[in-house]
């Protein structure tokens, strides 16, 4: 499931903040996918 939308299907796991202890993973639906800045990658 999607972290921001629970009622979607997350579509992908994202990396997201990483520190020493780990990092946090990110699950996204599409929507919130085509809404982050990936072009930077």
């Amino acid at each position: 499931m999607c972290d921001d939308h629970p009622d979607r299907p997350a579509v992908v796991r994202i990396q997201g903040e990483a520190e020493a202890f780990g990092a946090k993973m990110l699950d996204v639906c599409q929507e919130c996918l085509d809404d982050l800045p990936l072009g930077e990658l």
